[in-house]
């Protein structure tokens, strides 16, 4: 699914949806129904996600040092958080530079295609912008973003867990049965027979680990940026009182020079030297 999705969004715009189509329809008639669907699903991609797309096949390492400064930006800012500031402002750079780079590769891969890559650049800066506040680089390294997730767990997450099996729901307790007349129905028999539940397609149940796995690691970024930032409050909160006990301090002393400098002045100009 990866192969072909890859395939498929390394396409020109204007020759996806009919490339796409040709794809799920072969899938069908090669008795893949499940897959067909999925592939039928994916979206045409917008002209700055297959900017990002084309770079992610012509140029990977720029996509990777990008993907790469994104995770350290937020380990820097988490850093940050808990009172270690020293990592940040060069993780923030570097991130700021890696952006630059891919941006501008992008363009030039629009420009190389006959567009207007320039036209294009607001746009691809919007959408990198999103990968940053999401922390999901996953689609942009693989170049498949427009994707929506169709991608397996296992092709995108390595060593995701698979999805937990479904439990198997009671049977419903069948009526007791009556004595009926010859010839009438049962209500079982009246009953029309429904069908098995479908098993989960194999995309559907990557689908479900990917975004499984994504909410772990999301749950664990933020369990982790809640307890710094808790420990920073209360180092702050500290540095705080310590301050306004030294302020009360000053302010006393202040208060004290203040009255001896005016009773200075007094006897100063008291004095009478006869």
């Amino acid at each position: 699914m990866l192969a072909a999705a890859r395939d498929l969004y390394g396409l020109d715009p204007a020759e996806f949806t009919a490339a796409r189509n040709q794809l799920a329809k072969q899938l069908k008639a090669d008795g893949q129904a499940d897959d067909a669907k999925a592939i039928g699903g994916l979206r045409r991609p917008k002209v700055s996600e297959y900017a990002l797309n084309r770079v992610a096949r012509d140029d990977n390492d720029v996509v990777r040092r990008f993907a790469d400064a994104v995770v350290s930006a937020q380990r820097a800012q988490a850093a940050a958080i808990g009172g270690d500031a020293g990592a940040l402002r060069d993780a923030t750079n570097e991130l700021r530079q890696a952006n630059s780079a891919l941006v501008d590769a992008a363009v030039r891969a629009v420009s190389a295609g006959g567009g207007n890559g320039d036209a294009q650049r607001d746009d691809i800066a919007i959408l990198l912008r999103q990968f940053i506040s999401g922390a999901n680089t996953a689609p942009l390294v693989a170049g498949v973003i427009g994707s929506e997730a169709l991608i397996a767990a296992d092709e995108l997450f390595v060593g995701a867990p698979e999805p937990p099996p479904e439990r198997a729901k009671p049977k419903a307790k069948e009526p007791a049965t009556t004595a009926v007349k010859a010839g009438a129905r049962t209500p079982a028999a009246a009953e029309p027979q429904r069908a098995a539940p479908k098993e989960p397609s194999a995309s559907a149940k990557g689908t479900a680990a990917a975004k499984k796995a994504m909410q772990r690691a999301e749950h664990t970024r933020l369990k982790e940026a809640l307890g710094a930032a808790e420990a920073a409050v209360t180092k702050a909160t500290a540095a705080v009182d310590a301050a306004q006990a030294e302020l009360l301090e000053r302010r006393a002393a202040l208060r004290a020079a203040q009255a001896a400098a005016k009773s200075a002045a007094k006897e100063l100009a008291d004095f009478d030297p006869g």
